[in-house]
C-alpha cells in the first residue's frame, strides 16, 4: 500500500513541477495532497505526528522561512511575498517538511536553492533570461525531491 502512495506523492510532484514552470502558479489540490501523503507515510503512529513535525520540521520551517523573508528585508525590499516568494512555494515547503526528516530536509533545500542560485545567476549574467523572471522554487523543489526519493527507494 504504501508504494502505492508513494507513487501518487510522486504524481503529485510532476504536477506541481509542470503548473509551476507553464504557469508559475500552482494548484493548492495537489500541494495538499502531497503534504497530506508526506504525512499518512511518514508518520504512521498518529500520537507521534503532533509532536514529531510540530517541534521539529515546523520549527525548521519557520526558522527557515524567517531567514528568508530577514534576508530580503535587509536587502531593502519592501515587498516580499507574491513577488519574490510565492505562497505555493511556502505551501510547498510546508509540504516537503511532511515527507522528510529535519536534517534532510535541509539538506535537500539548500541543494536545491544553492544550484539554482548558481544556474538562474548565470542564466541572468548571459542574459539568457531577464533579471525579472521568477524561479519556479516549488517546481524544482518538486523534482528534487522525487530525484531523492527515488534515489533513496533503489539504494
Amino acid at each position: 500500500m504504501w508504494i502505492c502512495l508513494l507513487g501518487v506523492g510522486w504524481i503529485c510532484c510532476l504536477v506541481i513541477a509542470r503548473q509551476d514552470f507553464r504557469r508559475r502558479e500552482i494548484h493548492v489540490g495537489p500541494l495538499l495532497l502531497f503534504g497530506l501523503l508526506g504525512g499518512i507515510l511518514r508518520y504512521r503512529d498518529w500520537g507521534q505526528i503532533f509532536w514529531h513535525f510540530l517541534l521539529s520540521n515546523l520549527l525548521v520551517v519557520g526558522l527557515l522561512l524567517a531567514s528568508i523573508l530577514l534576508f530580503f528585508r535587509l536587502k531593502g525590499d519592501k515587498a516580499v511575498m507574491d513577488v519574490k516568494l510565492g505562497w505555493g512555494d511556502i505551501v510547498m515547503l510546508l509540504s516537503l517538511a511532511a515527507w522528510m526528516e529535519p536534517t534532510n530536509y535541509l539538506i535537500l533545500y539548500s541543494l536545491t536553492t544553492s544550484i539554482l542560485s548558481l544556474v538562474y545567476g548565470l542564466l541572468r549574467r548571459f542574459k539568457v533570461i531577464e533579471m525579472t523572471y521568477p524561479v519556479p522554487l516549488a517546481g524544482w523543489l518538486a523534482l528534487a525531491f522525487g530525484a531523492w526519493s527515488v534515489y533513496g527507494y533503489f539504494t
